[in-house]
């Protein structure tokens, strides 16, 4: 259920509370420690059924490596074409990042 938006929020809210709530008591340090890292952990899980840009392209790669290699319905063929546009986009994009990157660098050590 907390791959759903409203729960997981709901879920990270009574997380926080609780271990504001430990916090007050002595001795609870190593459990507040463990409750927060689940919550880091839960925020970080990629969920198909909230989608992000920060999660499209393992959302994308999980749905082509489910897909069967036979795709008789219209839909399901337009969906491949679809995941595998998000795929190259996020290449572009992250060979864009690079480029840019490698500029400021050079940049930068020119003004040093």
């Amino acid at each position: 259920m907390t791959s759903v938006g409203r729960f997981l929020h709901r879920t990270m809210r009574y997380a926080q509370n609780m271990a504001d709530q430990m916090s007050r008591k002595e001795g609870m340090e190593t459990e507040v420690h463990d409750l927060m890292s689940i919550a880091g952990a839960m925020k970080k899980l990629p969920s198909d059924l909230q989608a992000t840009p920060g999660n499209a392209k393992n959302a994308a790669k999980r749905m082509l490596a489910t897909l069967q290699p036979n795709l008789p319905f219209t839909l399901a063929k337009e969906s491949k074409t679809v995941m595998e546009e998000i795929l190259q986009e996020e290449e572009e994009q992250e060979v864009f990042e690079r480029i840019r990157t490698e500029k400021y660098e050079t940049r930068k050590s020119a003004w040093q």
